[in-house]
């Protein structure tokens, strides 16, 4: 992208503006995972750098479970259409049984919204130790429950998940009208 994708802007706000405001509609407590946390000050939310350096969303992961000590509800800075009732949608899911609970649109798994379980840590330290990475690959060792996002909601969620990898794709999403959600 080439710049921080959490403070692109959408209806006058960045994005991890948007995002927080929505979580804060459904948690107690919300707090960010980044080394950059000069620039999210104006959240006024607890903010904690990764435990693990330059290891990706996974360190990330590996701090929010290490810090809070309890199950965690993770999304990633660039879904800005999130909302409360696709988070709702999946916190209802959960059971005892799963370490990771995600939803899949359209068939593609989206690691980067969904519940991780205090039970996975050990299992993610692991992973991070030996430099395995990929956060896919790595639900993919955990008790998963992969839920079809189209199973829970009556109407198309791909946007709602849609993020923002690339200047062309921001464009693109700028011109999605202001009432879809």
């Amino acid at each position: 992208m080439g710049r921080d994708k959490a403070l692109l802007i959408y209806r006058d706000k960045p994005f991890i503006q948007l995002i927080a405001e929505e979580l804060k509609n459904v948690f107690k407590e919300v707090i960010i995972v980044s080394d950059n946390s000069k620039e999210y000050k104006f959240l006024d939310l607890p903010i904690y750098q990764d435990i693990y350096k330059k290891s990706g969303p996974l360190a990330g992961i590996h701090t929010a479970l290490s810090i809070t000590k309890k199950d965690v509800f993770v999304t990633a800075c660039d879904f800005p259409f999130i909302n409360k009732n696709l988070i709702v949608s999946i916190l209802e899911t959960s059971n005892n049984e799963e370490e990771v609970i995600i939803f899949s649109v359209n068939g593609v798994a989206q690691p980067l919204f969904g519940i991780y379980k205090l039970n996975c840590l050990k299992k993610l330290e692991s992973e991070i130790e030996k430099d395995n990475l990929s956060v896919i690959r790595f639900v993919m060792k955990c008790k998963t429950k992969v839920y079809a996002s189209e199973n829970f909601l009556n109407k198309d969620v791909t946007p709602f998940l849609l993020n923002i990898n690339s200047p062309d794709q921001y464009q693109a999403f700028l011109r999605i009208p202001n009432n879809f959600t």
